[in-house]
């Protein structure tokens, strides 16, 4: 019985080794070797040939854009203050005229700022008490931060502020435009490589872009009437938390998706991958 027994487990062992062997022959290798295929020597052709159209059109048609966007600011200022007295300005940027807005600069009150400082140092202090995931308290802390130093300076030095609405309007207005040039060049050098048709990276593309300027105008809104509505107070924290470097995000977001999906239809294919060995 014991023969038969070693007998059977040798049999049962031979088997599982057939079935590894079996295995073993279907098993790609881990991902963390993969990389995709070299898109070819005319690489630098399809970016110039994929980026050109997409940064035309924001050549030729920011000045219209940023005229929609200053009409739309305007009547919504309008329709909430309605005594407001609001001019759209040009200035000369590119390949034309662009257009912002200049309305009178409201600017905060001591009582204010002094209130605006209490309430940023009881959040630094005491955001510990509360259970609030790490990343989003270190951002509560960054904004109110921004917002003490603010209203520090505005309680002492409240005239020596550089910037009044206008120029603030014409630095966003600016950098938004620099952005919507920007995204093509980013997405065309990180979409090329991609074993995936071009008119699919070019739709990605395209809805980066347009993600951007509605995004773009929603937020010059929100900027202007906070301004308008609370003062200038808030007017750092708003540009460099929430102004147009937080682009940066939904572009790696999109980006991240996509790449996800190409990389679930492509990970079978031998053809789309090359190894790092």
């Amino acid at each position: 019985m014991t023969d038969n027994k070693t007998k059977k487990e040798h049999g049962r062992g031979q088997v599982n080794q057939n079935k590894a062997a079996d295995l073993k022959s279907t098993i790609y290798y881990h991902r963390a070797y993969r990389k995709v295929s070299y898109p070819g020597k005319r690489i630098f052709l399809k970016f110039v040939i994929f980026t050109s159209p997409l940064i035309i059109a924001v050549l030729f048609l920011s000045p219209g854009l940023t005229l929609i966007m200053s009409n739309f600011v305007k009547y919504v200022i309008l329709a909430s203050f309605s005594s407001e007295s609001i001019d759209i300005l040009t200035q000369q940027y590119l390949l034309g005229d662009v257009y912002v807005l200049d309305f009178s600069t409201k600017y905060p009150t001591p009582l204010f700022s002094f209130s605006l400082f209490v309430f940023s140092f009881l959040t630094i202090v005491l955001i510990h008490k509360f259970r609030i995931p790490k990343p989003i308290a270190l951002w509560i802390i960054f904004l109110s931060f921004m917002n003490l130093v603010s209203s520090v300076f505005f309680t002492f030095f409240p005239t020596a502020f550089p910037y009044d609405t206008k120029q603030f309007s014409e630095l966003y207005i600016i950098t938004e435009i620099n952005m919507w040039l920007f995204i093509p060049i980013i997405t065309g050098i990180s979409l090329l490589p991609l074993p995936s048709s071009t008119l699919s990276k070019f739709i990605i593309a395209f809805s980066v872009l347009i993600y951007s300027i509605v995004f773009g105008v929603v937020r010059y809104v929100v900027f202007m009437y906070i301004l308008r509505k609370f003062s200038i107070v808030f007017m750092s924290t708003l540009f460099f938390s929430f102004g147009p470097l937080m682009d940066f995000f939904y572009v790696v977001s999109i980006f991240s998706l996509y790449v996800s999906i190409i990389s679930k239809k492509t990970k079978r294919d031998i053809k789309a991958w090359n190894w790092s060995y």
